[in-house]
């Protein structure tokens, strides 16, 4: 049932974020196979979308073999349902662009991950949740990530410029979206000038700066900051 499969979630979840427990014990393929099911078997409960991108999110950064599990079970795929059955929802599409975030550091599953369309996507759905700071941070690692694999994907990427650049305005006080979005700014920019001249033309070099001057001796920020500038000088 529903409840069932959403409090099962909840389990798996639980249990993977426990790091004193041997990974290898808990979190396996068997667990993201499940998970992935509940999200196919019930599309239209955004309580368990939300609970099973949460367990995909927190399994996702345990090992490269969960990472390939959650794609070979068709996870994107229930992860591109999830976004466009609860567009609205920033319970469920922050943790699900999460699980993508954190599968995009590999280059494998970043192409399955564009394939699939979730550039476009997620692009607008961080315009239209743009108050969401979880969605912010994890939508600018993801695009991030992906421009630094191809080009092309730097290129689908440049409608997000705008976008990222109110983040750094709606978000000024949050040095992990700050972080982020000089991050994927800079990443963009640097592999593709379509980007660049957008970001410029859009006054990003003040928005940058101006962001950064909120963080004065947070040298996290300070060096994504720094490296935003350089590329868009």
């Amino acid at each position: 049932s529903e409840v069932v499969q959403q409090n099962a979630c909840g389990l798996i979840w639980n249990l993977s974020a426990d790091l004193k427990r041997d990974p290898e014990s808990v979190m396996s393929s068997g667990e993201v196979k499940y998970v992935v099911r509940a999200m196919q078997n019930h599309p239209e409960s955004a309580r368990i979308q939300s609970a099973a991108c949460g367990t995909l999110w927190s399994l996702a950064t345990s090992s490269e073999d969960i990472q390939n599990a959650i794609e070979s079970e068709g996870g994107i795929d229930a992860i591109m349902c999830a976004f466009l059955m609860h567009q609205y929802d920033t319970a469920v599409i922050d943790r699900a662009c999460g699980v993508l975030s954190s599968l995009s550091f590999n280059r494998r599953l970043a192409k399955s991950i564009a394939d699939a369309g979730c550039i476009g996507t997620v692009i607008e759905l961080m315009h239209d949740n743009l108050s969401s700071s979880a969605l912010a941070q994890s939508s600018c690692l993801l695009l991030r990530n992906l421009a630094c694999f191809d080009t092309n994907y730097a290129e689908e990427a440049s409608a997000a410029c705008s976008t990222i650049i109110k983040a750094l305005q709606e978000h000024s006080d949050d040095a992990d979206v700050i972080g982020e979005a000089c991050g994927a700014l800079s990443s963009l920019a640097a592999h593709s000038e379509t980007c660049r001249e957008r970001i410029v033309s859009l006054q990003g070099v003040a928005a940058i700066s101006r962001a950064g001057q909120n963080f004065h001796g947070n040298s996290d920020v300070e060096r994504e900051v720094e490296g935003a500038l350089l590329q868009l000088e």
